[in-house]
């Protein structure tokens, strides 16, 4: 592959196997802008991933000479890197699995270029960066250090001796960070409920949302929306469920398509979404393929039109396990679209339940498969909690402008303290 931004002194091949060495990167010193480093364990199309990207492309670049690690599983054939970034650093070490193997070789990469770098603020994302480049630029004696929180690494689906574990590692690596930034509030609370880092350390900052394709979507025609049904194999008086994310585990698709299994042999015209591509998505269309509800549960694979795509929903369902407060529950809400979700992070400041969807508890796929019914039998009752969710959504509260000024105001805060 070719990187076409960024300094990275040769291509990099074979992306999603990791190696023990980083690749060799020629920093660009900017004495003149403050030096700011992003680590994201892998970048993807995903929800932190696209935060990550849009914050980076949008913070002046005239203040801040901005560089982005990634991890050896990214995947950045597919992913378009902001030009301005000043240099584009890949470590092939940085996975997401537990592994001494690799991650002692990553933690050392990390805190070499961070040394070499002289950052004044490291800012990290995801849970293996935030451990890893966290204790790096404490190692590393950096300025300021940041940790973004996209998602809770210890979710209640994890036995309690996994969990605990996990919670320890995050009462640590809060130690070594200054500013801790969750996009939620349910997700902050629950970290401070485990007393992971101090009060003070916490800066609620939602996901930044490019609005702009959902707020036209709204304004979609009939014909329009026949067109765009019909190339997803829906006829327009289908009811149709919509599911987007990406295809892995903790996004339960298999709760999902649980439910549909109950409600698709009961009700013909009801149709299962599911919008994106994942390493699950062989499993996913096995388990469909038993069920024999091939043309029931349709697989759409990766849109690039997904505004237009999720205006065709009836109703949007949401069943991963953990999140933060995931950025396509916000599109949906955008686009008026009555919600059932499971009881994760986020889902309380997106759903209020009863009026513009409903709040069921994690994996119990009798009652999301019951509220799905009675959304998807009650035309009038998908209507009014349409029209609540429209009059209670408030776009220009999850503007990528303001997150950005958020984030840096508290940039300059701390890089001018760091320079004296």
């Amino acid at each position: 592959m070719v990187y076409r931004h960024g300094r990275v002194s040769r291509p990099v091949e074979g992306m999603t196997k990791p190696a023990g060495k980083s690749t060799g990167v020629s920093i660009e010193r900017a004495p003149d802008r403050y030096r700011v480093l992003h680590i994201i364990t892998r970048l993807i199309r995903g929800g932190a991933d696209s935060v990550v990207l849009d914050l980076i492309a949008n913070l002046d670049h005239e203040r801040f000479a901005i560089d982005l690690m990634v991890g050896g599983q990214s995947e950045l054939q597919r992913i378009h890197v902001p030009k301005d970034v000043n240099s584009l650093i890949f470590i092939p070490s940085l996975v997401r699995e537990i592994n001494p193997l690799y991650d002692i070789p990553a933690l050392r990469s990390i805190y070499r270029t961070i040394k070499d770098g002289q950052y004044d603020i490291v800012h990290t994302h995801t849970a293996k960066a935030g451990f890893l480049g966290r204790l790096a630029a404490r190692l590393a004696r950096t300025p300021y250090v940041i940790h973004h929180l996209h998602g809770t690494t210890f979710p209640p689906t994890m036995s309690w001796p996994t969990r605990r574990f996990y919670i320890s590692l995050e009462h640590l690596a809060a130690r070594w960070c200054d500013t801790i930034i969750p996009v939620g509030n349910d997700l902050a609370e629950s970290y401070l409920a485990q007393y992971i880092g101090r009060p003070e350390q916490y800066h609620v900052i939602h996901y930044p949302a490019d609005l702009e394709a959902f707020l036209q979507a709204r304004e979609l025609t009939a014909a329009d929306l026949a067109r765009v049904r019909e190339s997803l194999g829906v006829a327009p008086d289908d009811v149709v469920i919509g599911k987007v994310a990406r295809l892995e585990k903790r996004k339960g698709f298999d709760y999902y398509i649980e439910a549909a299994k109950r409600l698709a042999p009961k009700h013909r015209n009801v149709k299962f979404l599911i919008v994106g591509e994942g390493d699950q998505r062989g499993d996913l269309q096995n388990q469909v393929d038993r069920a024999q509800l091939n043309g029931q549960v349709i697989f759409t694979g990766y849109r690039n039109d997904i505004a237009e795509v999720m205006a065709t929903f009836d109703i949007f369902a949401f069943t991963s396990l953990w999140e933060g407060l995931p950025k396509v529950m916000v599109e949906s809400a955008a686009l008026g679209k009555p919600i059932v979700t499971f009881a994760v992070e986020g889902a309380r400041e997106m759903v209020d339940d009863g009026e513009t969807g409903y709040i069921v508890p994690s994996r119990d796929v009798d009652a999301l498969a019951q509220r799905l019914e009675e959304l998807s039998s009650d035309r009038l009752l998908r209507e009014r909690m349409s029209a609540c969710m429209l009059e209670r959504f408030a776009p220009e509260s999850w503007s990528l402008r303001g997150v950005v000024s958020q984030i840096t105001d508290i940039y300059e805060e701390h890089a001018l303290a760091s320079r004296g």
